[in-house]
């Protein structure tokens, strides 16, 4: 009879056979010369813990993989078999189970209690190790198991020690709570990251409660903090930012009265997250300046990237973050007399995980992104390959899957400024993009796609397609519609928290309500987002009957770019001051000498957009200031603007290209190149005729692929609503 497998994390006999070797290493005594023996075991069982190895479908092919991974330490490898086959004869035995991992398997850890003489030979598993958690989580999961259960896990590693399991390893969550051997506080667990992914808020919660409702015998005050330490979490993670407080405060009380240093650190961590929500350049919280002007340095990685977002956003220096950052992850020099301490090994492993582990593709991909801001794609490339993500060879940890999707993201960005829109939709409609995301990641991810089409889009002043992003995929900057950007800038950031508050407390009547949403959508923008708001309003007043205006934006949004040094920004916003002074405010040389000095840094961005408006207003400076008669200097002219419209079209900007080719024309006409006055035209009469949307077919079909990728991120909504994404990915947990 075939026995279907059981799903990871639970017991099954291949767990059992772990379980034995374990016991094996710590208790039998094997001959001096048997250290790599050893090793090689230790490696073997950590492939299969860690399912880099596959489970094996019965104990035969175990014990075939166990002779491959020893190689040519057979002798000792014969003296393991033994033992498996003597150990596992007590399944044989009437509750041999029990008698297994209550007789057997108790000397794997040391004990607190007193066990008489030990053996100087005698090797245990540290409670906190790898292998030490493993067992722990085991004997728990073996405890909890009632007598029926326990039945049934004997007759299933019979089965396993027969060659009688199912080869296939498919199982289905959704019949997790009818399988024999599903324990309720996994179920619970499982269904609470279900909840989690799907975005069933709801769900999560009360399975969450449920799993702290099971718990080991005499453990119910050492779970206790760590119930509201998740409760917290999960408040902050539906942005429910008072009652996250709440719960947070009472875990780190009881932490401390029960001295659990773990969890007071993850509750420190997370107050500090909870401090700093909603921080940007245009409004602060209670005691938020207290999380960034503290001298302590994050003891994760997490926490260390989250930081430097976070500065970020508030309008700090992206040289000084990335300092911090590379910082925090420098290694330390300890001295002589603390390499001496106990304690040296472990903060040098420590150092070594950072820095070679999985911790350390959070900071390639910060780094990678805050060399990017820089204006060095260079080096940018350098750190996001380091931070490169395989999904077919192993299986991601959730902050390697957000962070994984960050890059996707990112990179699609870097490739639509670039104008290279089918390249960068290509990789964020790819199914290794959004296989398996939970919900948090498919809003970062449909934000990417809705911001890559809107820019195309806002290029090519196509309006349909605008209006159809606007109905499906609307932007955060559409709640403060009828707001000024300037204002909310103005805005001294203890007004807004107080508006905040008075918003948080339900008295206000409908039009403060609505004022107090625009001011919180403000609130949450980044120094980034708000130079890139005051940048597009100065540009539309460039283009109003009063061109003037655009100055006091245009200066503000100089202002924020140089303080947090986003090379693209900073180069966008001089060009735009250098097209008010020169052209609109009538000083053309010192908009000319502003130009001369920032044209060559615009010409290395990657943004072809700014490139051909840096090249273009560089050229209609040059004209106003040129004599009209020397046909040498209109040449220099017309060199820019043919760079310029080169740049205008590999970015479809076809607003900005028909007025090139406008000025280009008048030009060779001046100079009376027939030639080149008619290829200017005929290109002029192609260009105008796509901007004034006389091109049905070319319109329709953009249109039509703006729907179809439409279509696809409601498609993967279902999905991940539906709960298979979040079978995908528990699968391959």
């Amino acid at each position: 009879m075939d026995v279907n497998l059981t799903p990871p994390d639970e017991m099954n006999g291949e767990t059992i056979a772990i379980l034995i070797l374990f016991n094996f290493h710590c208790r039998v005594q094997l001959n001096d010369e048997a250290q790599t023996s050893r090793k090689k075991l230790l490696l073997f069982l950590m492939d299969k813990i860690y399912q880099t190895r596959p489970p094996s479908t019965s104990y035969s092919a175990y014990v075939d993989e166990l002779r491959a991974a020893m190689e040519a330490e057979q002798d000792n490898c014969r003296i393991m078999i033994d033992y498996l086959d003597g150990m596992f004869h007590l399944l044989d035995v009437p509750d041999g189970l029990t008698k297994l991992f209550n007789e057997k398997l108790n000397r794997i850890m040391p004990t607190y209690e007193p066990m008489g003489m030990l053996n100087a030979n005698d090797i245990f598993f540290e409670r906190r190790s790898f292998f030490g958690l493993f067992f722990r989580r085991m004997k728990l999961v073996f405890d909890s198991l009632d007598l029926q259960a326990r039945d049934h896990l004997t007759a299933s590693a019979r089965a396993w020690r027969e060659g009688h399991l199912a080869a296939s390893l498919d199982y289905d969550l959704n019949e997790m709570d009818v399988s024999p051997l599903s324990d309720a506080r996994l179920t619970a667990f499982r269904d609470y990251q279900l909840g989690l992914v799907r975005g069933d808020y709801a769900m999560a919660k009360d399975n969450m409660e449920r799993f702290f409702d099971f718990y080991a015998p005499g453990a119910d005050r050492e779970l206790h903090q760590h119930t509201l330490l998740h409760l917290a979490a999960f408040h902050l993670q539906t942005e429910s930012f008072s009652a996250a407080k709440a719960a947070l405060d009472e875990a780190i009380s009881l932490a401390r009265s029960a001295n659990d240093g773990d969890c007071i650190a993850a509750c420190e961590s997370l107050m500090h997250r909870i401090q700093g929500v909603g921080i940007s350049v245009l409004a602060s919280v209670p005691a938020s300046s207290q999380v960034f002007s503290s001298g302590e340095s994050c003891t994760t990685c997490g926490d260390a990237v989250w930081k430097a977002r976070c500065e970020l956003a508030r309008g700090r220096s992206a040289v000084e973050v990335l300092q911090n950052l590379e910082n925090e992850f420098a290694p330390t020099q300890p001295s002589k007399e603390a390499l001496a301490a106990s304690e040296a090994s472990l903060e040098l492993m420590n150092d070594a995980k950072r820095h070679l582990g999985r911790d350390a593709v959070e900071q390639d991909a910060e780094v990678s992104h805050l060399w990017g801001l820089l204006g060095q794609p260079s080096l940018a490339d350098v750190y996001q390959n380091r931070a490169h993500f395989d999904v077919d060879d192993r299986t991601l940890s959730a902050s390697q899957e957000e962070t994984r999707m960050d890059c996707i993201c990112r990179k699609a960005k870097r490739l639509a400024q670039a104008g290279q829109y089918e390249e960068a939709l290509t990789i964020l409609v790819s199914t290794k993009a959004y296989h398996g995301i939970p919900v948090s990641q498919y809003t970062t991810w449909h934000k990417a796609i809705g911001n890559v089409l809107r820019l195309r889009a806002i290029r090519r002043e196509d309006e349909a397609a605008l209006r159809l992003l606007a109905e499906n995929l609307p932007t955060r900057e559409s709640a403060m519609d009828g707001c000024d950007i300037e204002d909310a800038v103005d805005t001294p950031s203890a007004l807004v928290e107080l508006a905040l508050r008075y918003l948080e407390s339900g008295g206000s009547s409908a039009a403060e309500k609505a004022f107090g949403e625009q001011l919180k959508a403000f609130s949450r923008l980044t120094a980034e987002e708000a130079a890139e708001a005051l940048l597009r309003k100065a540009a539309q007043r460039a283009k109003s009957s009063e061109p003037t205006l655009s100055l006091m934006p245009t200066l503000a949004s100089l202002s924020i770019a140089k303080e947090i040094d986003c090379h693209r920004l900073i180069c966008g916003a001089r060009v735009q001051l250098a097209e008010t002074l020169g052209l609109h405010l009538k000083m053309p040389d010192g908009a000319r000498l502003l130009m001369e000095a920032d044209l060559p840094v615009c010409l290395i961005s990657e943004d072809a957009e700014l490139r051909s408006r840096a090249q273009w207003t560089y050229a209609r400076i040059l004209l106003s200031s040129t004599d009209k008669q020397n046909s040498e200097e209109l040449t220099r002219v017309l060199r820019w603007m043919q760079e310029a419209e080169k740049n205008a079209d590999r970015a479809e900007c076809l607003g900005l290209q028909t007025q090139i080719l406008y000025y280009m024309l008048r030009l060779h006409h001046h100079m009376g190149d027939l030639a080149e006055k008619a290829e200017v035209t005929a290109r002029l009469d192609t260009v105008e005729k796509r901007w004034s949307r006389q091109v049905v077919a070319e319109d329709q079909a953009f249109l039509n692929q703006v729907q179809q990728i439409l279509d696809i991120v409601v498609s993967v909504a279902g999905h991940v609503a539906s709960g298979e994404a979040a079978y995908d990915r528990l699968r391959a947990v």
